[in-house]
């Protein structure tokens, strides 16, 4: 019986390897006139495998970051309703769209709204599909970008981050890179009445705005796992050092710091999203169910 060609090929591999192998390595010249040894060969070839696997691995390292720029910033401190959590982040030039990027936000914030930014109105924003995951040290959103080259998110800030006490309102903001970043800001804006001491690190900038004044820190560039940190706490008056602050462009501040989006929860829109999704679903079984069986009654006879 003839056998498999399969077989045939795998035969004559093996033998080709048992000859090659019980073959003895003849030495090379050199250019200096001497020869190779074969454990000299061995060596040879492993370091020229090591530098290909090297160079093929520069690229992975040279890729480009996902983020040119985050501005984290909380909003409304001190004002009449609840204040607001903005993460923003302004993707690098280099990346192509669509893309899905990640991006940290502090753990167990309550979201109301994930977006793309289009242009200075938020009226132009749109909601973008994204996912949660939890680490140990911050929430992970892999956010669909389709157009926009500016994503935010808005969340309530987690608890122990905004405290109204007998002194005055404490502020503590924590914020980890899980990649590397360009530039960074953390920040948190008062009402002009208002103003903050005790900061920490004592080289937080102040900066005035329309609104009122805000307190900084940035960090240019930031690694994965540098974690970044603001403190402060907010008591009443206008700020006693009004000169040493510093007057912000308003395009520049709101590239970083961003306006949060007057919406419900984030939760609502899902649970709506899906009972639309539904009714969807059952209209469209409903017109199949009822094309079916006009069919099947034209067929009768």
């Amino acid at each position: 019986m003839r056998r498999p060609r399969s077989e045939f090929i795998l035969g004559r591999i093996r033998g080709t390897v048992f000859a090659n192998a019980s073959a003895k390595i003849q030495p090379h010249a050199c250019p200096s006139g001497g020869r190779l040894r074969p454990r000299t060969c061995q060596q040879v070839l492993t370091g020229a495998l090591f530098s290909v696997a090297f160079l093929a691995a520069i690229p992975a390292w040279g890729a480009p970051s996902t983020w040119e720029s985050i501005g984290v910033t909380l909003h409304g401190i001190g004002s009449d309703g609840a204040p607001t959590l903005t993460v923003r982040g302004t993707l690098t030039p280099e990346l192509v769209l669509p893309a899905v990027v990640q991006l940290s936000v502090p753990r167990a914030a309550t979201l109301r709204w994930v977006g793309e930014v289009h242009g200075d109105n938020p009226i132009n924003d749109t909601v973008a599909p994204f996912g949660l995951r939890s680490s140990k040290a911050c929430d992970v959103l892999g956010i669909t970008m389709q157009r926009a080259r500016v994503a935010q998110v808005d969340m309530d800030p987690p608890v122990g981050w905004v405290v109204e006490g007998p002194r005055g309102i404490f502020v503590a903001m924590e914020w980890t890179a899980i990649e590397y970043v360009g530039h960074v800001r953390l920040a948190f804006e008062v009402a002009s009445d208002l103003h903050a001491e005790q900061l920490r690190p004592p080289t937080a900038k102040v900066t005035t705005t329309d609104e009122g004044t805000v307190y900084a820190v940035d960090a240019s560039p930031v690694d994965a796992g540098d974690v970044l940190t603001l403190v402060g706490t907010v008591v009443p008056g206008a700020d006693p050092a009004p000169a040493a602050a510093v007057r912000a462009r308003p395009s520049a501040a709101a590239d970083l710091a961003g306006t949060p989006h007057r919406t419900a929860p984030l939760v609502l829109a899902i649970a709506a999203l899906g009972v639309a999704t539904l009714l969807v679903t059952l209209v469209f079984a409903l017109r199949g169910g009822v094309e079916d069986k006009s069919d099947g009654d034209s067929g009768i006879g």
